[in-house]
């Protein structure tokens, strides 16, 4: 999150949207899911999230977590 002067909050963590977390599996790895495939991650419980009013967010730590599961699962 940004505060006024620019700066970002590091004790909050950076809630992002699902197409927030697409483009960012997309920096890491290369290849951009569909955000309906990160959507399903969050409703099924595989990528943490949480909800601000009706939407659903999750944060750049999450999608670490998801992405070392599924390479620890083989």
């Amino acid at each position: 999150m940004k505060m006024r002067n620019g700066a970002a909050d590091k004790s909050k963590p950076e809630a992002l949207s699902a197409r927030a977390a697409a483009d960012y599996i997309h920096e890491l790895m290369g290849h951009r899911p569909n955000q309906a495939t990160v959507w399903r991650w969050m409703q099924l419980g595989q990528l943490r999230s949480f909800h601000i009013g009706r939407r659903v967010f999750t944060t750049r730590e999450d999608v670490h977590h998801l992405l070392d599961s599924f390479n620890t699962e083989r």
